[in-house]
This record gives C-alpha cells, sequence and structure tokens, in this order.
C-alpha cells in the first residue's frame, strides 16, 4: 500500500480521505498548507502527495511544482473546488467533490505505475 501525503486547510477533508484510505490499508499523513507538506517530504519519502489546488500561505499549484522538481519519484494529484488551468501540476487533477471510491481507484491506479526516480 501506499504511504499518502494529504494537504488541505479542511481538517474535514483531511480526516475524511485519510480515515477511507486508512481503511484500505494506505499509511496517511496530513498537512495543513504546502509549507508544512515541504517540511514533512524532507523528513520522510512519500510515494503520493495529494494536495488542495487553494490553500493559504502556499497553494498546491506552488507545492506540486516544488514536489516534482525536489521529489520526482512521487506521484501528485491536485484537487480542487473550481477549475484547473492547463498548465496546473499533477500527475491527476481531481474535481470536488468526489466520492471517496473514485479517490480509491485513482490511487491504487497511481501506485500501479509508480514513477521511477529521473
Amino acid at each position: 500500500m501506499a504511504k499518502i501525503l494529504i494537504v488541505d486547510d479542511d481538517a474535514n477533508i483531511r480526516w475524511g480521505i485519510g480515515k477511507f484510505l486508512e481503511a484500505f490499508g494506505h499509511q496517511i499523513e496530513t498537512a495543513i498548507n504546502g509549507i508544512d507538506a515541504l517540511s514533512q517530504l524532507k523528513k520522510a519519502p512519500y510515494d503520493i502527495v495529494l494536495s488542495d489546488k487553494s490553500m493559504p500561505e502556499m497553494n498546491g499549484v506552488t507545492l506540486l511544482k516544488r514536489v516534482q522538481r525536489d521529489y520526482p519519484e512521487t506521484r501528485t494529484i491536485l484537487m480542487s473546488g473550481g477549475g484547473f488551468a492547463e498548465k496546473d501540476p499533477g500527475d491527476l487533477r481531481v474535481h470536488k467533490p468526489f466520492d471517496f471510491k473514485t479517490m480509491l481507484s485513482i490511487i491504487s491506479a497511481l501506485c500501479a505505475k509508480k514513477r521511477q526516480p529521473a
């Protein structure tokens, strides 16, 4: 199973997604924004970073660009309740709201296609 970092300023979203994915054997950690997430990434590797697009201090776009640059083996998912720009980063993009079964399928697909370090 995957080690996943969920990044969202909404505690209910972090908790809900986290508890659901834990029930399927994934190891979950959370961060409240991009700055917090980068701090955690410096301490330990993650298979997947799942980030909201709009957050205070450091948004998901900036975070995922840094993750893709500094941790190229880590897969990324960008979530948004609004739209996406063509240039937005992320291996996958997910519109909120989504159902948890869809998220589980997305996580499973990314785990099956683990990126190799450059």
